[in-house]
C-alpha cells in the first residue's frame, strides 16, 4: 500500500507531491512497478485543495485506472478533513 498525498500538503510543502490526476496516475504506475498493490489518494479540486466532489473524484480513478488498469487497486478517503461538515 502507498498513499502518497495527504489532504493537507500541498506542492509548498513539497513540490514532488503529486496532487493532479496525471501526477497521481504516474505515482499508481510507478508504486505497481515497485511492488504495491493498493494506493490510497486524497483527491484534490483544480486548485490543489482538499475534495470530495464526485466528479473529481471521478476524474482522478479514471487516470489512474487508464495507467494501470485493474493491477492495482485505487482506494480514496471520504475524510471531511475540518472543511465539510457532516451535512455535507
Amino acid at each position: 500500500m502507498c498513499a502518497p498525498n495527504g489532504a493537507r500538503k500541498t506542492k509548498a510543502d513539497h513540490p514532488e507531491l503529486p496532487i493532479a490526476a496525471g501526477e497521481l496516475a504516474n505515482c499508481a504506475e510507478s508504486i505497481l512497478d515497485a511492488g504495491a498493490s493498493l494506493i490510497h489518494v486524497h483527491v484534490r479540486n483544480t486548485e490543489g485543495e482538499h475534495s470530495l466532489d464526485v466528479d473529481e473524484y471521478r476524474r482522478v480513478l479514471a487516470a489512474i485506472q487508464a495507467r494501470v488498469g485493474d493491477s492495482l487497486v485505487a482506494q480514496v478517503t471520504t475524510e471531511a478533513c475540518g472543511i465539510y461538515s457532516r451535512y455535507e
